[in-house]
């Protein structure tokens, strides 16, 4: 369906970035989203993780990069962040026209509340502080959270979300100051395991570093393509990236192939970022590992995806580009699903786990801010 970019009623920039906006529109803060966008005839702005350029980019390369095209539109992980002083109740009106999905509301760091939004309803979200809240002391409640507590949080899920207004009831509203956010951002691009909710393993070790999270995983596509190098590098604003690299690829890829679109993300992504830190993760285990028929493409091709990924990192001679084999991100199968593919959440608590300790490292290897 057509589309049409909105025109941004108010744009500031983070005070830590030189050149990248931060999308505000009816002060509200859109974090991880690229664009808003309205969509043929139907009401409401969609929260794009992607902007459309880059979508129609993709549609125009292969029917293979369709699903790249679909997955771009979904909102997973894309939040409203706005402080609403002194009201009482903030409505919120949100859509979801494909699909049946739901939003996460949070309080700072603190989760109140999963709302549903059913296909093709508006919702009306009616978001009253905590009262707890207000009976205990401000500093513990604030400490050791990324997020002051005072700024509403609804996060997006698998399906495109469309927002429609907000109502305080004549309060201010305004999006988070950068003393109530993290200062510091993390780019997670990869499969469906990566392209997750809040409890995927991207949130997960961005909690325990202090660090906000863009996530710009592609779910059953992640094929690397150039357009998408060029947008992660250049159309987003982030301090430490990771990479989540050859499942889905295995399939329609040789590993020839494969080592050339890695080879080139990896290169895109040092050639405009050469300071920012970059983790290149292996496959994590999967059923492929322990097929009875080696010789099966899946086998032979997650062996050597691993290996290519090994050498193009051991080619950098760069500190600041780190292998994390998958395997140690999750030891056992028993993390997995019965897919024998996607982590379970108890998986995705581990692998959160494993890759903040990976990145914790790297992370002193940035200026102090």
């Amino acid at each position: 369906m057509p589309s049409e970019e909105v025109t941004l009623l108010d744009t500031i920039y983070s005070p830590d970035k030189i050149s990248q906006p931060v999308l505000i529109h009816d002060r509200i803060e859109f974090h991880n989203v690229s664009s808003l966008e309205r969509l043929a005839e139907l009401p409401g702005l969609m929260l794009s993780r992607y902007p459309r350029e880059v979508r129609e980019s993709l549609a125009t390369l292969s029917q293979a990069d369709g699903i790249s095209v679909r997955m771009a539109q979904e909102s997973t992980g894309c939040e409203l962040r706005f402080v609403a002083a002194f009201a009482h109740t903030t409505r919120l009106f949100l859509s979801s026209p494909f699909y049946d999905t739901t939003v996460q509301v949070f309080c700072g760091d603190y989760a109140q509340s999963e709302v549903a939004l059913p296909a093709g309803r508006l919702v009306t979200l009616e978001l009253m502080p905590p009262a707890n809240f207000c009976d205990v002391a401000a500093q513990p409640l604030a400490a050791g959270s990324r997020f002051a507590p005072q700024v509403w949080r609804v996060i997006g899920n698998r399906a495109p979300v469309f927002y429609h207004g907000i109502d305080a009831n004549g309060c201010e509203v305004r999006p988070p100051r950068a003393d109530e956010k993290p200062r510091l951002r993390l780019l997670a691009y990869g499969s469906s395991i990566t392209h997750g909710t809040w409890k995927s393993y991207p949130y997960q070790a961005g909690f325990r570093l202090g660090l906000d999270v863009l996530n710009k995983g592609l779910a059953g596509s992640c094929f690397c393509q150039p357009e998408i190098a060029e947008h992660l590098a250049c159309g987003e604003t982030w301090d430490i990236a990771t990479l989540e690299l050859g499942v889905n690829m295995r399939g329609r890829f040789t590993p020839d192939e494969f080592r050339a679109r890695a080879s080139q993300l990896i290169a895109t992504l040092r050639r405009h970022h050469p300071a920012a830190p970059l983790g290149v993760i292996t496959t994590f285990p999967n059923y492929a590992d322990h097929l009875k028929d080696r010789t099966r493409v899946e086998a032979v091709r997650d062996a050597a995806y691993r290996d290519i990924l090994r050498e193009i990192v051991a080619a950098q001679h760069n500190e600041r580009v780190l292998l994390i084999e998958g395997s140690g991100m999750l030891p056992v199968m028993g993390g997995l699903s019965t897919d024998l593919l996607h982590p379970s959440e108890f998986g995705q608590m581990v692998m959160g786990e494993r890759l903040a300790e990976a990145l914790r490292p790297l992370l002193a290897l940035l200026p102090a801010g």
